[in-house]
């Protein structure tokens, strides 16, 4: 079984993904590991790669095939990533939204990014969520035709804004190993 997490910026999809992952003992898989690193490499934040993207369709084709790659993979795994449940078959596909202002404070409270992700205030911190969300839908919609806040291509949807990523993460769990 395969578990694609989808999720608004902010969300806990990286939080939730990971202890999923751990808790039953799967391996964990992220995409925006893969996109981070290549920003690193060009010595870009996430808001500029991100519009770097946007002009560069083989930095989405990199990530993609490397997400794609997967299918071919027999083997049980939790999936981070926006594409996962568009790009991995038969995948139980989950999809974790918040509010603007819960999802800013979080991006802004964690300590776990790297300092290309810290911001100065949550203004800050929920303008760079803007920004990247918008360039992100767009760029899924022009390659792919694909929506991703279309809520009806998901198995789960869930609203983390007042939720424990404990909480998430065991509800996931029930629902997809039901399916399963």
């Amino acid at each position: 079984m395969k578990i694609a997490i989808n999720g608004s910026l902010g969300s806990g999809k990286s939080t939730v993904a990971k202890m999923l992952a751990a808790d039953l003992s799967w391996p964990y898989i992220a995409t925006g590991a893969r996109f981070r690193e290549m920003a690193r490499e060009r010595n870009m934040d996430l808001a500029a790669f991100s519009r770097y993207a946007e002009e560069n369709p083989y930095v989405d084709e990199a990530v993609d095939n490397w997400l794609k790659s997967f299918n071919d993979v027999e083997e049980d795994m939790v999936i981070d990533s926006r594409m996962a449940p568009f790009f991995i078959r038969d995948a139980f596909k989950v999809r974790l939204v918040v509010s603007d202002e819960e999802g800013a404070r979080r991006i802004f409270q964690d300590e776990a990014r790297g300092q290309e992700e810290r911001f100065e205030s949550i203004e800050a911190a929920k303008e760079a969520y803007r920004v990247r969300s918008e360039s992100e839908r767009l760029r899924y919609f022009e390659r792919y035709k694909v929506d991703v806040e279309d809520l009806s291509q998901y198995d789960i949807i869930m609203d983390t804004s007042d939720m424990t990523p404990e909480e998430v993460c065991a509800r996931i769990k029930i629902q997809a190993l039901a399916r399963a």
